[in-house]
């Protein structure tokens, strides 16, 4: 007759079960060890003389056809909620005192390149650096997170949203920069055309520098805002 209570090395090898079973962020692996352990000794009470493996598939079998992918699955609408408050509560800085003045300057600059007898081609060129720039930064995130995965380290959902979401908000850069000049160049003619592309740039380059700077730039920060054992 064995323990009630898993070992070190049982606990491990939950957290494998749970890779295997492709969850890869440490937080929810963590969530479904944790109710597998108490699901399993709470076996190991009633049943003793069954085995540790038998334990496990039993707790894994209430999880349903799907396995974990139904947990995964809300936790990652969850998690996407809050990483959207998140990337809001950066964004809506730009739009109060004193930080709105910087949105002001930049509004502003581009609106009267825009609207010079060049202003066309100083649109194209403006929105070229804007997703070039963009695009660089987030190709170093997603070495970033595939050297985490090749590795094996910890990899949190939260830190993977942000990440990812920078990175895809880059890769996004070339569908805009392929389209960008036959757009410019059907829609310039019209009055208001520089007024609404530097309208459009200035968005862009908030949304872009919040969601690929100013997010990953705090990501350790509210790692540990909201993982108290992140840091351990």
């Amino acid at each position: 007759m064995h323990s009630t209570k898993l070992t070190q090395q049982h606990i491990e090898h939950l957290y494998l079960f749970t890779r295997q079973h492709y969850v890869f962020h440490f937080d929810l692996q963590t969530e479904l060890v944790d109710h597998m352990a108490n699901a399993i000794e709470t076996t190991w009470k009633t049943s003793p003389g069954i085995t540790f493996e038998e334990a496990r598939d039993k707790s894994f079998k209430t999880f349903g056809v799907f396995g974990f992918m139904d947990v995964v699955e809300k936790r990652q609408k969850a998690m996407s909620k809050r990483y959207m408050k998140l990337l809001w509560s950066f964004a809506k800085n730009w739009f109060s005192f004193p930080e709105v003045l910087k949105t002001v300057v930049i509004f502003i600059s581009t609106y009267v390149l825009f609207s010079l007898n060049f202003g066309k081609q100083v649109a194209i060129v403006a929105f070229i650096i804007l997703f070039a720039s963009i695009f660089f930064k987030g190709f170093k995130f997603v070495k970033y997170i595939k050297n985490k995965e090749q590795s094996k380290e910890k990899l949190w959902l939260l830190e993977d949203l942000i990440f990812r979401n920078a990175s895809a908000n880059a890769m996004l850069q070339i569908t805009f920069v392929l389209n960008m000049y036959n757009t410019i160049e059907n829609f310039w003619h019209f009055k208001y055309a520089a007024f609404i592309a530097a309208l459009l740039f200035t968005v862009l380059a908030i949304y872009s520098y919040v969601s690929v700077v100013v997010l990953p730039k705090n990501a350790e920060m509210l790692l540990n805002k909201i993982y108290p054992e992140y840091s351990l």
